[in-house]
């Protein structure tokens, strides 16, 4: 099990280029959501850049670090990270759905929800 204290670590072994040596002390001291933002913001980047392989990167780290997680862990996902998905949705109907192939099954299933409950 993941827990709060932990993702900071877990994301720089993925994507270490996220963290400079600036950053190690933050790092240490970070809470979960502080760290799942920074995900977040990366996928954002990657996104505009046309990145699909890092895109993929991303999404399949999400979903372990969701999988994984804790409580606290798997709010952050959900709030921080699935809600940011939305950011990155294209308008056209055939990118759209590339997008949506490659979001791994658990988060893909959390942005579902969250794009019906908007809709009520």
């Amino acid at each position: 099990m993941l827990h709060e204290y932990e993702i900071a670590a877990y994301i720089e072994g993925s994507f270490p280029e996220l963290y400079t040596k600036d950053d190690k002390a933050w790092q240490n001291n970070t809470g979960a959501f502080k760290a799942i933002k920074l995900l977040s913001c990366y996928l954002e980047k990657k996104s505009r850049e046309h990145d699909s392989a890092a895109v993929t990167k991303i999404m399949r780290l999400a979903e372990s670090i969701y999988t994984k997680g804790n409580a606290t862990v798997k709010t952050g996902i959900e709030n921080i990270f699935v809600y940011s998905i939305n950011t990155i949705m294209p308008q056209e109907s055939s990118a759209r759905k590339k997008l949506q192939a490659i979001i791994p099954t658990h988060i893909f299933s959390i942005y579902v929800q969250q794009v019906l409950r908007s809709r009520n």
